[in-house]
């Protein structure tokens, strides 16, 4: 006999890889072209280079898998290759929600407050949507979130098989998308700081031996078949953009580029304009008449976390109809509940950290928690220092450290068990959430089938 809160957990497991399958199945748009890299590997049995189309200069792994799909269904007809590259991201999809699940199983929390907070990120409509967009962020994701989980699981129990684990997904994110090369980093921070902090010359040797099989693992395989080796042999450069750098922002002067996007730096990363969101809860892409919150970072990633429709962008998934405005203005005003559950996961977790470092403690796993949030959100200040236009303020950039994110705001939830009326008010302001948040991609679904003419 199953348990009740096994059928609550397979419930929830199963509503939210159905809306993944039935948003595959309808969509054929995507935030960049991404089909044309695996069209270029099937038709023409070769890698693209930067110049050859727009994703080009993308790291390979996801492109390949793709291609070897194509190939094996023998699928000639684009939107049917689209298709099979949706469904692909849908099975990550399916590990995705299963890391989840199975982190939120070993936290101490309250089991209500695991239930919760599993439904709030499964059902998130962004993750959804991305899920079911045929590009490379959906393995970027997961491999980020494994790469979290087994690090963490690694430094709880000192197994070698979770840093090996810790290790593959690293190199996996490395070879799908650039943001690996900053998980990279993690890694060798977090194994320097636990070198410094080992209390015994045995510890110390296995650390040292855990970095060897990470240099010699990663210099082997990521620079040659990431492309990163071939990128700084061209370009001068490991990372690539499809895009030309800015010129770098002032701090108070505003200077302009084509679409802002960050016009200085105290407005771009200093301001968060919830008003200016909930009066209107999406953007535009035009070079003029854009709400202000388009030019804050904060709002961007905030907005384009809680609401599917906030971009407005793919073409066919724009809509300012008054309903699903007001579905998106009403999960812009509920959302900053999580938002701050996570500002105090981060304030107890910091408060935390420091009494260790004092104490001379080894690096706690709340600690790298805290660090591999705060190196993604620093990564995203850093990209749209150089990138200013709009479009790079993606949300989905930094759900690479979504189970961190859910660590924060977890531990931030924690805080309130002990207060019935806070803890009851969390509980009803989430329930909404997650039940705007389904409406929010059924919606999208149902513009699919209009917006293509299915039936």
């Amino acid at each position: 006999m199953f348990s009740r809160t096994s059928i609550i957990i397979v419930i929830i497991f199963s509503v939210a890889l159905l809306l993944r399958i039935l948003l595959a199945l309808t969509n054929r748009d995507a935030n960049d072209n991404h089909v044309d890299v695996v069209s270029w590997i099937v038709d023409k049995n070769e890698i693209p280079e930067r110049k050859d189309c727009w994703s080009c200069y993308q790291p390979k792994l996801y492109y390949v898998l793709s291609a070897g799909i194509v190939k094996a269904l023998n699928l000639i007809v684009i939107t049917k290759r689209i298709v099979a590259m949706q469904f692909l991201n849908v099975f990550f999809a399916f590990f995705i929600l299963l890391i989840f699940w199975k982190f939120l199983e070993e936290q101490n929390l309250a089991l209500r407050i695991k239930i919760f907070l599993f439904a709030l990120f499964a059902f998130n409509p962004c993750l959804i949507g991305i899920n079911c967009q045929a590009t490379n962020d959906t393995l970027g994701i997961l491999a980020g979130i494994a790469f979290t989980y087994f690090l963490l699981n690694h430094l709880v129990n000192h197994d070698n098989k979770s840093f090996l684990l810790a290790v593959l997904f690293l190199i996996i994110s490395c070879l799908t998308k650039a943001s690996g090369l900053l998980i990279s980093v993690i890694l060798l921070i977090v194994l320097a700081i636990r070198f410094f902090n080992a209390r015994s010359g045995l510890m110390r040797i296995n650390i040292a031996k855990q970095f060897l099989i990470f240099l010699i693992s990663f210099t082997l395989i990521v620079p040659f078949f990431g492309g990163y080796y071939n990128n700084f042999k061209k370009y001068k450069s490991f990372a690539m953009s499809a895009w030309e750098k800015d010129p770098p922002p002032k701090f108070f002067e505003r200077t302009y580029i084509d679409r802002p996007g960050v016009k200085d730096m105290f407005h771009g990363f200093l301001t968060f304009r919830y008003y200016d969101m909930i009066k209107q809860p999406y953007i535009n892409s035009g070079w003029e008449g854009y709400p202000e919150h388009r030019t804050s970072l904060w709002s961007q990633l905030y907005g384009r976390t809680f609401f599917m429709h906030f971009d407005q962008w793919p073409e066919s998934w724009q809509s300012q109809k008054p309903f699903i405005v007001q579905v998106g203005r009403a999960l812009i005003i509920l959302g900053i509940i999580p938002l701050l559950l996570f500002i105090i996961g981060i304030i107890c977790i910091a408060l935390g950290a420091f009494k260790n470092i004092f104490h001379r403690k080894e690096l706690s796993v709340d600690a790298v928690h805290l660090f591999i949030a705060a190196c993604f959100l620093c990564a995203s200040i850093k990209y749209n220092y150089d990138y200013r236009d709009f479009a790079a303020m993606k949300s989905i950039y930094i759900f690479p450290a979504l189970l961190s994110f859910l660590k924060l705001i977890g531990d931030g939830w924690n805080r309130f068990v002990s207060f019935k009326i806070f803890n009851r008010t969390i509980t009803y302001v989430l329930t909404f959430i997650i039940c705007l948040s389904i409406i929010d991609v059924i919606y999208l679904i149902i513009q699919q089938i209009n917006y293509h003419n299915y039936f």
